[in-house]
């Protein structure tokens, strides 16, 4: 039972990730998998795909996730929806060896407000060369 807005975020994520040497993407026991071989841990994550409102069930995702960790030699993480887990969790997470690391909150809504100003003109440019690229790395950075 995976919903539309965890759906299109592990699409996003693929997306993301796509471009990478040498992503790998599996789904299965509640979560979807998006390993790219690379040292930072947000291109190495598992993403909680369906409600696991027991502790057996988060116990068997967890377990899921712990084994796929134990096989990449780069940092793993995993991003779980608070909404979809039972009383208790942030104790079951620890035991797995897992803390809560980014705090997320919802990007999905009924309604859009209006602009309160209008946007401003910019020029969006393709990033081509290697100063650019670490200029661009170092501002993202702070």
């Amino acid at each position: 039972m995976q919903s539309d807005s965890v759906g299109l975020f592990i699409s996003a994520w693929r997306q993301m990730t796509s471009r990478l040497p040498s992503p790998v993407y599996e789904e299965g026991g509640g979560i979807a998998c998006c390993f790219c071989d690379a040292p930072n841990i947000f291109m190495n994550v598992w993403i909680q795909s369906q409600p696991a409102q027991s502790s057996e069930k988060l116990d068997a995702m967890l377990a899921l996730g712990r084994r796929k960790a134990d096989t990449s030699k780069n940092p793993i993480g995993g991003i779980l929806r608070k909404d979809w887990l039972p009383y208790g969790w942030e104790a079951r997470v620890s035991e797995y060896g897992l803390a809560p690391m980014v705090p997320m909150i919802s990007m999905e809504s009924d309604q859009i407000l209006p602009p309160r100003r209008e946007a401003p003109s910019i020029d969006i440019v393709r990033v081509t060369d290697d100063k650019s690229a670490r200029d661009l790395a170092m501002l993202n950075a702070v």
